[in-house]
């Protein structure tokens, strides 16, 4: 059988992780012939195993030039791509295929499916969720004859056209749009075993954070590894940093890549300089990752969207707890495996013209001033409206066991994972 994995480029980031655990997961299954597909980028990314092989395809980047012509000839291009590669038994199993980046993509698969084409559309994100994303689509899809798009995302009545989603959010969101439940897949992301190369104790590790960073000694350490985005809600973290950087030490992994972000960012680090804010930014360059995830006392999730919520999962596999913000489209999952969350909040509240409201839904020149708010003398009205709060940042509060990482150990191992791909693979052929 031959498995075509594919995505619009393999440049680090969470598809391209999840790539790699999806071919780690499948290098123990021997009658597997397997391609890996994008548009070139980030090749040096992926550790191909002995039986699979790269083949690009500069049209399966991101492509947003919405010229007619254009457009038609990069569909026909890539249909041509994927259909001198497979055969009808074989699996296309591609990553996003209708986020919005590649409207020529998106109607591909489509295509492909209806002239019986296997095709396995893994949907980490949607469009719905993206504004101008859905916009482009609705565009893109539009010049080469769609009247509904919604008939080329998500089709019905092609039995070969699957999907795979992260959580059962999604999976209901599917449902609604009249899938049915046999071809709607729920694979939870897989979590490698960290390489830990040191024998290095958590105290160790912690005093090579604080020396690293120049931070005060005996206080516990936050940290958030993450690269912040606006999702990742960066300003309630801050928040908490003002509330608290008199007992801990707060800090976050990595700057934005993408040039929308980084403006925001700048500021937040410029108004954290100009207000003494106990954060450091930037950990993440400055540290190895397995100082930061083995050093610190406990990791923390301010993020209001995630597709699986790696953060959730990972640090347990250091011996680092995770604490933050409830996230209702992922957690449930994750309890439901027999994950125990002791450390999570449903929202924290703040006043703003004389009403209190969930701190995420403000402004960022709003959060400011609410923060600046609680450096100046609010902190005792912001703790007693979120009394559950003040106990995060205690060392003895985080200390607890729980078998956390023996459950994620198995149940969302890279094996496991290769076994349920395998499954459907095999249905579909």
């Amino acid at each position: 059988m031959k498995i075509i994995i594919g995505h619009y480029h393999l440049n680090p980031g969470g598809v391209t992780k999840i790539i790699q655990s999806q071919l780690n997961g499948l290098s123990h299954i021997k009658d597997l012939e397997i391609y890996v597909v994008c548009d070139g980028q980030g090749l040096e990314n992926i550790k191909l195993p002995p039986n699979a092989k790269f083949k690009t395809l500069p049209l399966l980047g991101y492509l947003p030039d919405l010229k007619k012509e254009t457009i038609k000839k990069n569909l026909n291009d890539i249909i041509f791509f994927f259909s001198e590669m497979a055969d009808y038994d074989d699996i296309i199993h591609f990553h996003n295929i209708g986020l919005g980046k590649n409207a020529a993509l998106t109607y591909a698969m489509y295509s492909l499916a209806k002239e019986g084409y296997n095709i396995v559309n893994h949907a980490h994100d949607f469009p719905e969720d993206r504004p101008s994303n859905y916009q482009y689509l609705e565009q893109g899809l539009g010049l080469l004859g769609a009247k509904d798009i919604n008939a080329i995302m998500y089709p019905e009545g092609i039995e070969n056209y699957h999907f795979g989603v992260l959580n059962s959010f999604d999976r209901k969101r599917l449902l609604k749009k009249g899938l049915p439940e046999s071809r709607i897949q729920l694979w939870p992301n897989p979590v490698s075993t960290p390489n830990i190369t040191t024998e290095l104790s958590k105290p160790e590790a912690k005093a090579k954070i604080e020396q690293v960073l120049g931070l005060k000694t005996g206080k516990m350490m936050v940290a958030y590894p993450v690269r912040v985005i606006r999702r990742k809600n960066i300003g309630e973290y801050i928040l908490l940093a003002a509330a608290f950087g008199e007992t801990a030490n707060f800090i976050v992994t990595l700057p934005p890549l993408n040039p929308v972000e980084i403006q925001p960012y700048n500021k937040w680090v410029a108004f954290c300089k100009e207000n003494n804010i106990n954060l450091s930014f930037e950990a993440g360059i400055k540290l190895d990752f397995e100082w930061v995830m083995k050093g610190a006392d406990v990791c923390f999730t301010t993020s209001i969207m995630e597709g699986f919520g790696m953060v959730f999962v990972e640090p347990w596999l250091w011996g680092t707890p995770v604490a933050g913000r409830e996230i209702p489209a992922v957690l449930p999952d994750l309890r439901d495996m027999g994950l125990n969350y002791p450390l999570i909040y449903d929202k924290i509240e703040v006043e703003w013209q004389n009403k209190w409201v969930d701190f995420p839904v403000l402004e960022m020149t709003e959060q400011m001033t609410v923060i600046k708010e609680v450096l100046n003398g609010g902190k005792a009205s912001f703790l007693e409206k979120n009394p559950a709060i003040a106990s995060f940042f205690d060392n003895d509060r985080v200390e607890f066991k729980n078998n956390n990482k023996e459950i994620i150990s198995t149940e969302l191992s890279e094996l496991e994972y290769g076994k349920r791909l395998y499954r459907l693979y095999k249905t579909l052929s």
